[in-house]
């Protein structure tokens, strides 16, 4: 294949976590794994919303509007356009507006939110513990308390992680 069937997939919430990703991508119609993954910031500013069955409580959006103050930690996965669309999907409708990143390489770094921006709200610990793990495995280098800072400054509450780290 060549480049332009692939995408930068650009995760910021529970999808920096490989092993939660790869649930995604083994349910595509495509499940090979990611070519590769890196560390990617995004120029978005994250916050919590909505309300998830699964979680119980908030999920993790972007801002569709670019800030160049914002400072999101991200990791992106080289895969298929068409794994790409299949994890969208997945994710659900609030999903649905594409945001272009840039490119690496010549190649598109893409992210979806929703269209608008809504209240914040608090997500779930198990959550939090999740994004945790997948920033630690992204950015191995950060402590515990510096997810937790980073976390903490994002759902506008002190975040303290137990189950990782």
């Amino acid at each position: 294949m060549n480049n332009s069937q692939y995408v930068w997939y650009a995760c910021y919430g529970s999808n920096l976590c490989c092993d939660r990703f790869m649930d995604y991508i083994n349910k595509c119609r495509d499940t090979k794994a990611p070519l590769e993954s890196r560390i990617y910031e995004i120029k978005h500013e994250l916050y919590f919303t909505g309300e998830s069955k699964k979680w119980k409580g908030a999920v993790a959006f972007i801002n569709p509007k670019r800030d160049e103050n914002a400072h999101t930690l991200g990791r992106i996965y080289y895969i298929t356009d068409e794994q790409y669309e299949d994890v969208k999907v997945q994710e659900g409708c609030k999903y649905l507006n594409k945001i272009e990143l840039g490119e690496i390489d010549g190649v598109n770094v893409v992210t979806f939110t929703d269209f608008e921006i809504y209240p914040k709200k608090e997500p779930s610990q198990k959550y939090l513990e999740c994004i945790a793990k997948g920033i630690k495995d992204t950015y191995p280098k950060l402590t515990k308390d510096e997810i937790e800072k980073y976390l903490s400054v994002r759902t506008e509450k002190i975040v303290r992680l137990t189950e990782i780290l």
